[in-house]
Formats: C-alpha cells, structure tokens, sequence
C-alpha cells in the first residue's frame, strides 16, 4: 500500500522509523495516516493481507516495535502536543502509558524480560531541563535510569541480546553507531563514518547487525557478523548539553491581545486562454486570507471583453473548524448549439456552500444556489459563427445541490500523471420559473506506465431532465476532438477521452530569429468517443459497411510544453467512423494544464 495514494493510508513517518517485524516474521506493524490521526496497522507479512487495524486515542503513532513474544508492540505516541511511550497490546487492544509529561520520549526498544530503552532529553533528578540535550535512558520495575551522556543528536537504540545497547549518536558531529555495555557501564564507538548511520537492527542471536549508511551520494545496507567482536572500539565520547534551559515564568497580561483578523495577499495570478475559434480570454485571481488561515477571500474573473460577457467569481470562505463554510457572487455564461442558431445563458447569483471532509481523498459537498438567468438566442448562428438577429429572455432559478467528490492525483509537468478524480453531483430546482433535475458523473483516471509516462481516462456522463432540461454542448478541445465546438448538443450526453501521455523532447535550441529555449517538450496520442442522446441513440449501423452512427469518435495527437510559465496545447484530431474519415484534419491551440 503506498502512502498518500489510498484512504486509510495518508502519510507515512518520514523521520522516525515506522515499521517493524513480529521476532517469528510472521507480521508486519507500521503506522498510517488516516483522516487526521495515525492508525496502527498490523498485516501479514507474506501477502499485505490486514490482521489487525487499531485505531488508538493517539495524535501520532512513531517507532513501533514487536515485544520478543509478540503479544504487545510498543511505540512512541504523541498526545496533546507530549510525546511519550506507550505499550499496545495487541489482541485486546489497550493501551498502557509509560511516561506521562512534557519530555520528548521516542525510539522505545524493549528486551525479553521486560525492560524498555528510549531516547528522552528528561532532566536528572534536582536539574534544569535542557530541552534538546538527548540520551539513552532505560526504563526497568518502574525507574527510569539514564545510561549515556547527553548529545543534540540520539536515535534508535536496540538491546543486544547478549547484554548492552547499540544506538546512533553524533558524539562526534558524524551520526555513528554507539554500544552501551550494561557489564561495563560505559560507552564506545563501534563505526568512524563521515555522515550518517540509520535504523540498526539486530539479530535474535545478536551475531548480525544490519544497519543502512549513506555512502557514495547514496544510501547502502551494511551487515556485520559478530558486531561486539568485529567493530573497533574507541574511547568514552565527551557530554553535550544544550545551553537553552526550560524555566517556568509569570505570562506578561499587557503583551497579550486578543486575535484581530487581518487579512494579506496570498497570490495574484493572471493568465491566458486561446481557442482557435473562440480567441483570446483573460483569467485573473486574487486570494486573501488571514495569518490563521481561517477566513479565505478570492476572486477571480475571466474577461471576454465586455464586463457582462465575462465570468466573474467572489467567494469567501470560513475555514476554522473541519466543516469548510463558504459564500460566492458569480456570473458567468454558458453556449450551446442549436443548430444552426446559438444559445448563450449568462447567470448572475448568490450561493452558499457546504464542504466536509470524509477522509483526505473524499468529501461532501452541499450548496444552495439563487440566481437569474438571462438568455440569448442568435438566429442562424452556425455555420459562419456570425449573427446580427437574437431575442432575449430571462428566468428565475433556485436550487440545493450535494456533491461527492474524491482526489487523490500526482502532477507531473503539465497535468496529472497518476491516481484518480471523481465528481458525482445531482440538483433540482425548488420555486423556480423551470424545472431542472440534473445529475453529473465526471470520472478520471490516470495510470502511471513509468516515471514519465502514463495512460489517461476521462468519462462524464450528464443527464438533465424535467420539463425544462439543462443543455451541454461537446465539440472540441477539452471534450471530443475533430469536430467543431458545440457541434453536439443535448440534454443527456456522455464522452470518453483515452490518451498516452509520453516524454517526447527533452531539450530544445533555437536560436533564429528569437533565442528560444524550450524543455521537456511531452506529445500525446489519443482517441475521443462521444454522443448525445435524443429520442433514441443507435450506436452504429451495418448499412453501407459498418460503422458508427449516432456515437462520435475521433483519434489524434499533440504536443504539451511549459513557455514563460504557460503550458501551451497543441491538437490535431481527425474524425473517424471505424470506416471513414468523415472529415478533414482540426487544430487547436489552448492554454492550460491538462485535464
């Protein structure tokens, strides 16, 4: 299962090791991630197959580690900002609390009968806490007993079986393997490394010591045989103690204020949309929020020219508690064909929102939405794209509208390279000039055939219905490409987009008549299938040959580049039948991250 890709598996611990062997090697344990909170997982270890998913009263979950026999894992948990030790176990799932205070206590490690190594930077008894000053302490019959000098640095500490600790320590500024000998009482360097050692493990036995090192501008696995006999011994490393020490102090009453919202500039970003037929469009977006992140203003507008013939945003949301809660004026216009004249639908409204989320990947989306709609309808529109003849008229709507969505992509260069977006949404409207129910699937997939190249999936599915039905139009770039824009129109449609997306050109020079430098330059070959539906829809027909009849395909290829930070499209579709070509090759020119 991989992290940040699958619900229940959000995240992973980078910085303390998160995983760990039963001593049989039957299971595996680690933590994930999971709606917010880390979950302890414990699979079987030949197949993945889960045995058990232990959802603990626990912030973060570090460092688990089987006991020798299996029953119990202990783990570093973090809890209301105090990182302490804790003990699982793991048939009933309770949980008993080792230490319990302000001390950062982590990498626990426990021997057969019953002991527990960790790393703390807790203060000896009648001494100031020097916060950041770290050993190796041992916890046995309810005593903590610290065993090594303190250092900035101190991490996985391990019992050898044989009697003694091995830990990594940067006694030395380089992070080395240290033995801590319980006979002796006293500590010596078992590796002299420049940079860094991590995550030693030993043997049941204690003849093999595994531990991963950074060697060569990489990382290597480095076992070693008898590591009590063979590893040299150096001298006792010096102490080091942080100088910053923790003191308690009076809170200053006339340096506390109250919070005052005040809100900054997040970002402003303006950009550019060209479609060959349609020319030029202007995208412009401010952001605004404040210094906790709990209020959220922007707006965005898409000038065409004219301010009633553009899309123009203003939202505001409230961010503070899990629910997202938002509020947004808009306008904005919709064309559709009906051949040969063209409707335009420009909306101006309110709307409130809703956002919970289920889960990182998955949430729930509720809104209620006013707002009037003003129609245009140009005669004999099509074919020449120009019209001087129109009527006017406007409708009233209100409607709710619930949503749910999932997102759990990876972006490559100029679009996603791997996971997969759905949206399912469905509206009616309630005391309203029309009636609308409407429902929309778009569903996304993409899968990742290398680290550069991958094969991408789209499919919506749109049905309106009612006595007054919402109207879509397919028909060029973004939707079914060889044919015109708004060439297909209707109530209830559906498209299909399949494309490989490939690294074509890594680096590109010229130098007439502009110096110009273009990267990683990536091409695309794909296949569009779409229809509409009206009284009846037949796929294809067998009459002169078969072929298709009422569902529309094309097939193309085109090329995808970054130039001054705009991501520039190229397509050239043709379509298709499965007979004939029944048309002459299109171009199109967008701007934009691909869908």
């Amino acid at each position: 299962m991989r992290a940040e890709y699958a619900i229940g598996y959000e995240g992973l611990s980078l910085f303390q090791g998160g995983v760990t062997w039963s001593t049989d090697g039957e299971y595996i344990a680690y933590a994930a991630k999971s709606q917010g909170k880390d979950v302890l997982n414990v699979v079987y270890a030949q197949d993945g197959r889960r045995y058990k998913r232990l959802n603990l009263d626990i912030d973060g979950i570090y460092a688990p580690q089987f006991s020798p026999d299996n029953q119990n894992i202990i783990f570093s948990g973090l809890k209301d900002g105090a990182s302490d030790i804790y003990i699982l176990e793991i048939e009933s799932g309770s949980v008993e609390q080792i230490t319990d205070d302000l001390y950062a206590d982590k990498y626990p490690s426990v021997s057969k009968d019953g002991s527990i190594v960790f790393v703390s930077d807790r203060p000896d008894a009648d001494e100031d806490w020097n916060y950041g000053s770290f050993a190796v302490f041992l916890y046995q019959d309810g005593t903590i007993t610290r065993l090594t000098e303190r250092t900035s640095y101190v991490t996985s500490p391990i019992f050898n079986p044989d009697g003694g600790v091995f830990f990594v320590a940067n006694y030395d500024s380089a992070y080395n393997l240290y033995f801590y000998s319980f006979e002796e009482g006293r500590i010596t360097k078992k590796t002299d490394i420049l940079n860094e050692i991590h995550y030693p493990s030993i043997s049941q036995d204690g003849n093999k010591l595994a531990f991963a090192y950074y060697n060569d501008y990489g990382y290597d696995v480095c076992v070693v045989k008898e590591p009590l006999t063979k590893m040299d011994e150096t001298s006792q490393p010096e102490e080091w103690v942080s100088e910053y020490a923790y003191g308690k102090e009076e809170l200053d009453d006339e340096r506390v204020k109250p919070y005052r919202m005040r809100l900054t500039f997040d970002y402003f970003v303006a950009s550019a949309s060209y479609y060959s037929v349609l020319g030029f469009s202007g995208v412009g977006q401010i952001a605004l929020s404040d210094i906790l992140g709990n209020h959220y203003i922007q707006f965005a507008s898409n000038f065409y020219g004219s301010l009633t013939e553009s899309d123009i945003f203003l939202s505001y949301w409230y961010l503070k508690k899990r629910i997202d809660y938002g509020l947004v004026l808009f306008q904005y216009l919709n064309y559709y064909s009906d051949y040969p004249d063209l409707l335009v639908w420009r909306y101006l409204g309110v709307g409130a929102m809703a956002q919970y989320p289920l889960t990182r990947f998955l949430r729930i989306e509720v809104g209620a939405y006013a707002y009037k709609l003003y129609e245009t309808r140009w005669f004999s529109y099509f074919p020449r794209y120009y019209s001087t003849s129109y009527t006017k008229d406007d409708y009233n709507y209100f409607y709710p509208s619930i949503a749910l969505v999932f997102d759990n992509i990876k972006w490559g260069p100029v679009g996603p390279h791997k996971g997969r977006r759905a949206r399912l949404e469905t509206y009616s409207t309630l005391f309203s000039s029309r009636d609308i129910r409407t429902a929309v699937l778009d569903y996304r997939r993409y899968f990742e055939l290398s680290p550069r190249a991958s094969f991408a999936a789209r499919l919506v599915l749109a049905g309106s219905f009612g006595e007054n039905p919402d109207f879509w139009s397919i028909g060029g770039p973004n939707t079914l490409r060889g044919y015109d824009y708004y060439a297909l129109t209707g109530s209830k449609l559906g498209f299909l987009n399949l494309e490989y997306r490939f690294p074509f050109v890594d680096y590109l020079k010229i130098s007439f008549p502009l110096p110009i430098v273009l990267r990683d330059i990536r091409g695309v070959l794909f296949t569009d299938f779409g229809g509409v539906h009206t009284d009846s829809f037949t796929i294809y027909t067998r009459e002169d040959g078969f072929q298709l009849q009422d569902l529309k395909t094309a097939i193309g290829f085109g090329l995808r580049f970054n130039f001054l930070f705009i991501i520039f499209k190229l397509d050239w579709a043709r379509a298709h039948n499965f007979k004939d070509f029944t048309d002459e090759w299109k171009f199109y020119l967008t701007l934009g991250p691909e869908w």
